[in-house]
């Protein structure tokens, strides 16, 4: 009796993950195949082993989905009682989302799919509020010195470009007076690297007591410093170094722990000054005696030479960075731009082509299994995909108002919801195709029990993906759970409403009438 609506509920559901495999986002593309498989092996699994199980059963127990009471009666009920009210009601708010929709962003920025709290990706943070220093940057690559500087004067004068690089910008000017600084800084240092060639050993009690001193002075700096990142990262490490003394341990174990803790801290400071003890006799620099390392990052084997191109504002922010690429690339449009600015932007220019490109076909797909299977029943077909429709546009527009964009981890969110919400408007008007029950007696069913059962056990299992740490997965579950909610309301609510009154059977309006007058 149920396996039509299965067998297509699988179908159109396996439509909504293989509708990614031709996409250029290899990463679900793939993730499209293996959800795809499994879901027309849990259909087979479903149909063979699951009825073998069921025959075990001694008996079969027959249940009052939503009970007698007259209150569940009129819940149940409502939808039939007042379709037009709930027709009304879902155009108003269909027309609000459609108005908010326009607001809705695709967040191309990578560092916003992991966990803000890490130091990693706060360091990183740091580093893209500085636009000089910003780890994204852009390249291009001129045929000869004379070339690329010629290119980067016409990208200083874009307005979202901080800096531009070239080779020769390795060479310092005004040499004569930085080489007498240098030398007045070298005299008042003395020689950096120890005497004796190491570093001289010092016994635990020393290095406990530098630890306990420098707590105390960070506690001073908390009374006399008002800056308040600095006062809270100073009490942080405070904090910190108390309860490591506190939890040192005693004898030998304890001189092993503080190698380790000076090892982490202070491993690259003996390399350090050897690199500053060498840079404090520097001579003239010209384009011959640059180190070679450097002069193979910036001239290629042909004398191609490399443009480095630094943003002006904070990349943090995706609007910035997409208008730093496209202008960019509008000052020179004769010239390639490669580098990682440029990647992240047009990787998520692809996403969003994938996204609509599998959306696109996915409710193709499943329109014409729908129509198919129907045997050209627009009608039917209309009403399976209404609820789905009016879900993915009430999740895109609640997740605006929530301020949840879409990111390279939730952006399968709406073909996914296509494929798994269209199941449970399949089975009601399976349901009420096959024996005409309409209002109470069709929300009154296993049918509409299994639906709403299902609904609420997904939403469990994708709300669990929202309290992650990682904010990708986490919007991922906050928008599943949002599709799959939305889903559910919409077909239990608003698909009794638009049921046609003609597919009821007059035995079948008898019974409902008698139950609703009961």
């Amino acid at each position: 009796d149920v396996g039509t609506s299965l067998a297509l509920s699988a179908t159109t559901t396996a439509i909504g993950f293989f509708a990614f495999v031709g996409t250029e986002f290899v990463g679900v593309a793939e993730l499209g195949v293996i959800s795809g498989a499994g879901t027309l092996i849990s259909f087979v699994c479903t149909i063979t082993l699951l009825p073998a199980l069921l025959s075990l059963s001694s008996s079969a127990r027959a249940s009052v989905p939503f009970g007698d009471a007259v209150w569940t009666t009129r819940i149940v009920d409502l939808p039939v009682r007042h379709p037009r009210a709930v027709r009304i009601a879902a155009l108003v708010l269909t027309i609000g989302s459609v108005l908010v929709l326009p607001r809705a962003r695709f967040d191309n920025n990578p560092l916003n799919v992991r966990d803000p709290k890490s130091e990693s990706v706060r360091a990183l943070s740091d580093l893209l509020e500085k636009g000089a220093s910003s780890p994204w940057s852009m390249n291009a690559v001129a045929p000869d010195l004379a070339s690329a500087q010629a290119l980067a004067e016409r990208l200083r004068q874009v307005p979202e470009v901080g800096r531009v690089i070239t080779v020769s910008d390795f060479v310092p000017g005004d040499q004569e007076e930085k080489l007498d600084i240098i030398e007045d800084v070298a005299l008042f240092l003395g020689p950096l690297a120890p005497a004796d060639g190491g570093p001289q050993e010092v016994s635990v009690e020393r290095r406990v007591g530098a630890l306990r001193h420098l707590s105390e002075e960070l506690r001073h700096m908390l009374r006399t410093n008002k800056d308040p990142a600095l006062a809270s990262s100073a009490q942080a490490l405070a904090g910190e170094l108390d309860a490591y003394v506190a939890a040192l341990p005693v004898g030998s174990a304890a001189d092993a722990e503080l190698d380790g803790l000076q090892d982490s801290v202070l491993g690259s400071l003996p390399e350090q000054l050897r690199v500053l003890d060498a840079a404090l006799g520097a001579g003239h620099v010209t384009l011959e005696n640059l180190p070679r390392a450097l002069v193979e990052q910036m001239v290629g084997d042909g004398g191609e030479v490399r443009v480095q191109i630094f943003p002006r504002e904070n990349l943090a922010d995706h609007a910035s960075l997409a208008q730093f690429v496209d202008a960019v690339k509008r000052a020179v449009p004769d010239v390639s731009i490669t580098g990682s600015a440029a990647e992240i932007v047009e990787s998520g220019r692809s996403v969003v082509r994938s996204l609509q490109q599998a959306l696109l076909l996915a409710l193709v797909a499943i329109t014409v299994i729908l129509l198919v299977l129907s045997g050209g029943r627009v009608t039917e077909t209309a009403l399976v995909l209404t609820p789905l429709g009016l879900a993915a546009v009430f999740t895109a527009a609640t997740a605006v108002l929530l301020n949840i964009p879409f990111n390279f981890a939730d952006v399968i969110v709406l073909p996914l919801l296509l494929g798994m919400g269209v199941d449970s408007g399949i089975h009601l008007v399976h349901r009420a195709r096959r024996t005409g029950e309409l209002g109470i007696a069709l929300l009154g069913t296993s049918t509409a029990r299994a639906v709403a059962f299902s609904g609420i056990n997904t939403i469990a299992s994708f709300g669990t993906l929202g309290l992650a740490t990682h904010r990708g997965l986490a919007t991922l579950g906050q928008m599943l759970t949002l599709g799959v909610a939305y889903s559910l309301l919409t077909t239990l609510i608003v698909l009794p409403a638009l049921i046609p009154q003609r597919w009821r059977r007059p035995e079948t309006q008898g019974a409902t009438l008698r139950r609703s007058e009961v």
